[in-house]
């Protein structure tokens, strides 16, 4: 768990006890899982983008070994590959902060 879940833990707990009475026997009962399905359907946005800039590294090694020592199609390599490897730490970094707050809020969840 976080440190920001442990402090507002016993203000959730107070209110989420109400919060069951009052919602008991409508549709909303289930909140919890939107959220658990927002954060998968983020996963699957990440992981899906993450392939594609695999992709575009692949594209930018390949355009870099057919250059044939053109310097202009070697810079436009690099920045191909220079973009997508910033772009693919950018991509990993939110997955995991994703996959880390969809874990724990799962565990919440299923304590509370």
């Amino acid at each position: 768990m976080t440190p920001l879940y442990l402090l507002i833990a016993p203000i959730i707990a107070k209110a989420d006890n109400k919060l069951d009475q009052a919602v008991k026997g409508t549709p909303l009962e289930s909140r919890a899982e939107i959220y658990i399905y927002l954060g998968s359907f983020i996963q699957y946005v990440l992981g899906t983008l993450g392939i594609v800039l695999i992709i575009l590294i692949i594209y930018g090694g390949f355009t870099w070994m057919t250059a044939n020592g053109d310097s202009a199609k070697i810079d436009k390599a690099k920045g191909i590959l220079m973009a997508s490897i910033i772009g693919l730490i950018i991509t990993l970094t939110a997955y995991i902060i994703t996959f880390t707050v969809v874990t724990d809020l799962q565990q919440f969840t299923q304590t509370t």
